[in-house]
């Protein structure tokens, strides 16, 4: 004869809770791209950047106006 399902569900219930989790203690690891400083400092962007170059330069001041920042 099967178990009784009200007397199984809670002991599930408390495998699943108890269950170690894969995730526990994961670190985010970011892209490690750098863009070459010369490509940067030559300027020579495409004009459809415009707009994506203006957005950049209002964020970093506004963000410039809440620091000093640390790491």
């Amino acid at each position: 004869m099967p178990p009784n399902l009200t007397t199984f569900f809670p002991i599930l219930i408390l495998f699943f809770l108890f269950i170690p989790s894969g995730t526990a203690g994961s670190v985010t690891a970011y892209a490690n791209d750098f863009i070459d400083p010369d490509y940067i400092l030559a300027g020579s962007f495409a004009p459809q950047t415009e707009r994506a170059r203006m957005t950049i330069l209002q964020w970093a001041r506004s963000l410039a106006l809440d620091g000093p920042w640390s790491a």
